[in-house]
């Protein structure tokens, strides 16, 4: 019975320590991405920080006229979430 538990027991140590393994590996990943993602938000912010406005009003009349479809479903979507919101206030 004893030999029965004790090998329980390491089979259950082995698996612990795999699912621990795979669970450290997977948060170093998302540690990675994190901070892939704020080096980029940081150039995204500071590339807007050096935009001028009328940069900015050339730069969406230009997305507007090459994506009309995508903005339409966009300004919907704004619509519907600033509908929600009103009814709310």
């Amino acid at each position: 019975m004893d030999d029965r538990r004790a090998e329980a027991r390491r089979a259950m140590e082995d698996a612990t320590g795999r699912v621990i393994e795979r669970a450290s590996a997977h948060a170093h990943d998302l540690a990675e991405r994190a901070r892939d993602l704020t080096r980029e938000t940081r150039r995204q912010i500071q590339r807007v920080r050096e935009t001028s406005l009328p940069s900015w009003t050339g730069d969406v009349r230009t997305y507007l006229r090459e994506h009309p479809l995508q903005a339409i479903v966009a300004m919907i979507a704004v619509g519907y979430v600033l509908g929600k919101l009103a009814r709310r206030a």
